[in-house]
């Protein structure tokens, strides 16, 4: 819009001051501007097709940049000639543009501080430029222009000073609302992920081995002899256990595995890029051996363990219900038959099978 508006003033300016360099820098605007608006328009079509990389991101900024300058160069550019007349009207409508463009450009870019003041400089200088040319009339003529200039000066700073309050309550907005998303996986206690973050880590991992001929391991554990350890020692010792559990866990797995509590003394370990079931029976057979290690809080030695249910995907389920059913159903078998196991669904029998 400001460069559509900028080319048709710029266009009635030429005209009425038979200015060719107004002219021309009025054409370039325009052109500008439309090759501007073709690049947000590709930006839009690549970010709704896919997410992209930072580098793809950085390089549209980048673009963008230029884009911003170069608007701001050409504007001040039209307004340096259009000055260079002697129609005191033609600078009161010019100035009015450029305090039109400084406005829009506060709070279009201000979230990028270093792109908002070169657009700014990008009008402004050229622009006082034109101004400073006047003040050598008689003082009846150039008094008003040198009013203007500082009137601009005055305004850019003011500009700046309201772009750098805009920049910081819009990064704030950014960091809560980032905080807050981040808070709303999490588990409080032991910062691992909850339900609601291992149901979009497990999606994720069912998609990227999607025909691949891999497994998605579901590990379910519910921690053995923690309630009356709890009920002895106290809420806050039973909170040291659980964080130190959530501690041995995140060690005994690699990046790319999720590790989640999804309950009182329950947690959940989705295990990815499994071969086989082997596989999964190792890692949960090293959870039962880690967590049978005491656990020294203060002066005590806390022995607790845990026993394991495994559910498979896409063998057992596509879903983080049907595969917690699964699971749970091996954990219940196996701390009935005997504490510290680890069972896993099997698909044909729908039996436990204990490891």
């Amino acid at each position: 819009m400001v460069g559509v508006i900028s080319g048709i003033i710029g266009m009635i300016v030429a005209v009425h001051s038979r200015s060719v360099g107004t002219a021309l820098s009025a054409a370039a605007i325009l052109v500008w501007m439309t090759c501007r608006v073709a690049l947000l328009l590709a930006y839009r079509k690549r970010a709704s097709a896919y997410k992209m990389n930072g580098v793809e991101v950085r390089r549209y900024e980048k673009l963008y940049a230029v884009g911003s300058i170069g608007s701001g160069l050409l504007l001040g550019f039209m307004n340096f000639t259009a000055l260079r007349s002697e129609d005191a009207a033609i600078h009161m409508v010019m100035s009015a543009l450029i305090f039109g463009y400084g406005a829009g450009l506060v709070v279009r870019v201000a979230i990028r501080p270093k792109i908002y003041i070169l657009s700014l400089a990008a009008a402004i200088v050229p622009s006082l430029s034109g101004l400073l040319m006047h003040l050598g009339e008689p003082a009846r003529h150039g008094l008003p222009y040198g009013a203007m200039a500082l009137l601009y000066c005055t305004f850019a700073l003011g500009s700046v000073e309201s772009a750098r309050f805009l920049y910081r309550s819009t990064v704030n907005q950014l960091i809560t609302a980032r905080t807050l998303a981040s808070l709303a996986r999490k588990d409080v206690l032991t910062g691992l992920a909850n339900r609601l973050l291992l149901r979009e880590r497990l999606d994720e991992s069912i998609a990227a081995i999607s025909g691949a001929g891999d497994l998605v391991a579901v590990h379910l554990l519910d921690l053995d002899r923690f309630k009356p350890v709890n009920d002895r020692y106290g809420p806050p010792t039973g909170d040291a256990i659980l964080k130190g559990v959530a501690d041995r866990l995140s060690r005994l797995t690699r990046p790319g595995d999720t590790v989640a509590r999804i309950g009182g003394d329950e947690f959940a370990v989705i295990q990815t890029g499994v071969k086989n079931v082997r596989e999964a029976q190792a890692l949960a057979d090293r959870i039962v051996e880690a967590l049978e290690v005491p656990f020294e809080i203060g002066s005590a030695s806390i022995r607790i363990g845990t026993s394991i249910g495994i559910a498979f995907a896409p063998r057992d389920g596509l879903d983080l219900e049907q595969l917690s059913a699964r699971a749970d159903a091996e954990l219940c078998s196996a701390k009935h038959s005997a504490r510290g196991t680890v069972a896993v669904w099997d698909e044909s029998s729908a039996t436990n099978v204990a490891a």
